[in-house]
């Protein structure tokens, strides 16, 4: 009985050809000589050299020693007979679109590659995904915290620990004293609501990611006594209170207030809503465009004591008459963006926004494959502005690769990028994960100037550029940027400008801007940073003129690479004229750092800001020339309360390459060290600094310092005389 896939074959010269019935063309070996000759027969030869289509759709489902990958079916000309999936040195062969692969090591980077194959052994573009493995289960028990010393208050205990180790990582760490329970992340805390001279003991533990608690420990203190009976005393009304309202929402800041033992909270009343906060500003929502409020702000203590309030009228900003672009989560790109016919795509609205376009994204999240890319520009008379519709929150998120933590360099991958001299927009009253990058043009070339020259060692030739050898703003803004362009060899070298960032939610990645003037961040949160991203708030390469107003920025993680990476808000690399006035910097473990300057970051001005539970509150570093820094307050340090160019204690005499110079350091308040050894004050190297109407009790000067003190034009409190280690508190012109 004949096969239905075969036929007679046919004679090619000393080859044969065998035609199946599926089309595929075999060549054998001679036949006899009675075969009839190839004009005789009807088929043709089919030679099949297409691959299949590549693999789409490749999801990953890691577990701890292997992986589940599923993926969308290939096509073929004639058909895909397997796949090749390979990871690792591990392959698997599947008929199916879907293959487990195991004998993987846990917690573990790997990249999978799928490729499908066809019967002739063509093979498409691979598919690629890279995924990490899970970590094994984890039942071990971090170790306890050591080295844990009390410093205490009449009302309460400053608390400090080294930290604990885990065979996976520690979480958190939970504190118990008298009733109270506090979760942190740091190594370091503040307990109030104690009694005077009375025995108590804290206990510290650590928590792994996996839950399991480590042994406490305990240390045993008394309180100090008090100076008289029961606190009746109020504290002081909060001072210098700004309002920063948008149509919506409102960011407040004020100046810290003070008491006889201490302050607990502040609260905060616009309209029918009331919020209690510990630092120094406030974000309210729910508000009602163009309409008038008055906003109040009271202090209150462990005793429960009520300050006078201080008040700030202000008006909510109308809502933008310009034309309106409406996205939606389930909208539509073929869709007109209108308010009842919405886009689906941000990045689509902001393509297509001109100068004074409002984008109103619809409650909802927005998961962003790519970041939104901002090219396109507004004016300042019409910026284009993305907000929400009104309907409810909205939250934009981009997946973007674990940073490693030993990472020393701003990790670029954001939600939001504006680059390539976009200028004039505003984000306000968004949640954004994964943040914000900012810039400009060339701005690598510029930073590549100014660091060279720095490595150098040559402080002249980089304060060459306009308005950053002396204090000069309109030069810093209308010359700098010719001269970088000149400089650079770039003549299309173009800054980031006009940019507002308000009353948002940041987590995952904050604000990073180079090249980028003359905006505003303004009464954002900032939390939740891993480690190995940077600071919150990150200005550099010729930054200037920002206002950093009534931001709240906590919990970096610790960074194994180098203490800048785990800042609050850090101006760096010839960064100038920027405010920085009303922030809340609060939480930061290990080295973390709360407002800073770096490298050449000169005539800032940075007060009325709270820092709280830090290794250093503020931090004068490289270079910094004329920086102000006045009415700031330090809550809990671990090491300074302040610093001044640390490193240079060990020069001679001040260098104008590395030291401070021109510093001003006037009614700055440094309360509740977290150590015996931690300073209110220190400072490495100095010339030409002022000192004044600082409350910051104990101080360290280098050695060097004392030495050329009144030689290079230092002064504390209008004295030339080097200080006491521990200075009386001289409030004039406070």
């Amino acid at each position: 009985m004949p096969s239905t896939d075969s036929a007679r074959p046919r004679a090619i010269g000393r080859l044969a050809l065998v035609t199946l019935t599926s089309g595929v063309v075999i060549l054998t070996g001679s036949t006899a000589s009675s075969a009839r000759p190839l004009a005789d027969e009807q088929a043709s030869v089919l030679a099949d050299t297409t691959a299949p289509s590549q693999p789409t759709g490749l999801a990953a489902v890691p577990a701890t020693y292997g992986v589940e990958l599923t993926w969308k079916a290939s096509t073929d000309d004639v058909g895909v007979a397997y796949y090749l999936v390979t990871v690792g040195t591990q392959t698997r062969q599947p008929k199916e679109t879907r293959a487990f692969v195991g004998q993987l090591a846990a917690s573990t980077d790997y990249t999978a590659t799928v490729r499908a194959v066809d019967a002739a052994g063509n093979k498409s573009a691979p598919a690629t995904l890279t995924f990490r493995t899970l970590p094994p289960a984890d039942t071990q028990a971090p170790t306890a915290p050591t080295g844990l010393t009390a410093t205490p208050y009449t009302n309460g205990v400053g608390l400090a620990w080294t930290a604990a180790t885990d065979n996976i990582g520690v979480k958190n760490y939970v504190v118990t004293l008298a009733g109270q329970t506090k979760t942190l992340t740091g190594t370091s805390t503040y307990l109030g609501s104690l009694a005077p001279s009375t025995v108590y003991t804290a206990s510290v533990r650590a928590v792994d990611t996996a839950g399991n608690v480590s042994a406490a420990t305990k240390i045993t203190f008394t309180t100090m006594p008090s100076s008289g009976g029961g606190d009746t005393q109020a504290p002081t009304a909060p001072t210098n209170l700004k309002a920063t309202p948008a149509s919506t929402s409102l960011a407040l800041s004020w100046t810290a207030a003070t008491d006889n033992v201490a302050v607990t909270a502040y609260t905060v009343t616009v309209g029918t809503q009331k919020l209690t906060v510990t630092g120094t500003s406030a974000t309210i929502s729910g508000l009602t465009p163009a309409t008038a409020y008055t906003a109040t702000v009271t202090a209150s203590d462990l005793a429960g004591n009520v300050s006078p309030a201080t008040s700030v009228a202000f008006t909510t900003a109308a809502l933008p008459t310009g034309p309106s672009i409406y996205v939606s989560p389930t909208g539509s790109d073929t869709a007109a963006g209108s308010a009842t016919a919405p886009l689906r795509s941000v990045q689509l609205a902001v393509d297509r926004a001109t100068p004074g376009t409002t984008i109103r994204l619809y409650a909802g999240t927005y998961r962003n494959e790519k970041t939104i890319r901002i090219r396109n520009s507004g004016t300042a008379s019409s910026p284009i502005t993305i907000t929400p519709a009104g309907n409810g929150p909205v939250l934009l998120d981009h997946p973007v690769s674990t940073m490693s933590c030993s990472n020393s360099r701003p990790a670029p991958d954001r939600t939001i990028t504006i680059n390539d001299g976009a200028d004039y927009w505003t984000i306000q009253g968004l949640s954004i994960n994964n943040g914000i990058w900012l810039a400009g043009k060339r701005s690598n070339n510029a930073y590549n100037w100014i660091t060279n020259y720095v490595n150098a060692g040559n402080w002249s030739a980089r304060r060459a550029a306009p308005g950053h050898g002396v204090y000069d703003p309109a030069a810093a803004r209308t010359a700098l940027v010719p001269f970088l362009r000149t400089v650079t060899g770039h003549g299309d070298l173009d800054m980031v400008e006009g940019i507002t960032i308000a009353n948002n939610h940041l987590t995952g990645r904050g604000v990073y801007g180079a090249l980028t003037s003359y905006g505003r961040i303004t009464g954002n949160t900032i939390d939740k940073i891993p480690c190995g991203i940077g600071p919150g708030i990150w200005l550099m390469t010729f930054s200037n003129g920002w206002t950093i107003s009534g931001n709240d920025v906590s919990d970096i993680a610790i960074s194994s690479a180098a203490h800048f990476m785990q800042e609050g808000i850090r101006i760096g690399s010839a960064a100038n004229y920027n405010e920085i006035t009303g922030n809340t910097v609060h939480d930061l473990p290990g080295d973390g750092r709360g407002i800073n300057t770096d490298v050449d970051a000169s005539w800032n001005y940075i007060h009325h800001n709270t820092v709280r539970n830090v290794a250093i509150g503020y931090n004068d570093q490289m270079s910094g020339w004329g920086n102000r820094w006045e009415y700031n307050t330090v809550d809990g340090y671990r090491v300074y309360g302040i610093g001044f160019r640390l490193k240079d204690a060990t020069l001679s005499a001040p260098s104008l390459h590395s030291s401070s110079y021109k510093s001003v350091a006037r009614c700055n308040v440094a309360i509740h060290p977290l150590t015996e050894k931690s300073k209110a004050l220190g400072v490495g190297g100095m010339m030409n600094g002022t000192f004044a109407g600082n409350n910051l009790p104990k101080l360290w000067l280098s050695k060097n310092l004392k030495t050329y003190w009144s030689a290079q034009a230092n002064t504390w409190n209008g004295s030339s005389a080097v200080p006491p280690d521990a200075p009386p508190y001289v409030p004039t012109g406070c």
